[in-house]
């Protein structure tokens, strides 16, 4: 597994971030944007089982999953909103029982029925 280093660059803007993989390639984005932006064109709803949660008045219970695993990437990059999905707690944790990548949505799928 490469090493990933994530580096706040900015004062005024602490979400701004550089992204510098183990061959020393850089990226840099705004943290957390896609994730945001993932649940909410995701209905916060799991994508695996289509369960919503919401707890409170606009307040949900629902995690952003990547389906390209930042551990395996060799080179620095941006997470685009292709490759965050939303899981649901209980998905996203089967998502990650495989010892080396992620399940695919379709065998959380199978799984869950």
């Amino acid at each position: 597994m490469s090493e990933i280093i994530v580096r706040i660059i900015s004062v005024v803007d602490p979400k701004a971030i550089q992204i510098v993989g183990a061959a020393g390639q850089t990226a840099q984005g705004l943290l957390n944007c896609e994730g945001e932006t993932d649940k909410i064109i995701d209905d916060y709803t799991c994508q695996a089982c289509s369960f919503r949660l919401e707890v409170s008045e606009g307040k949900f219970i629902i995690e952003v999953h990547h389906l390209n695993p930042l551990g395996e990437l060799a080179n620095a990059s941006l997470t685009s909103i292709d490759d965050l999905v939303c899981l649901c707690p209980t998905c996203h944790r089967i998502a990650h029982t495989r010892p080396r990548s992620p399940l695919p949505l379709a065998e959380i799928r199978a799984l869950r029925i």
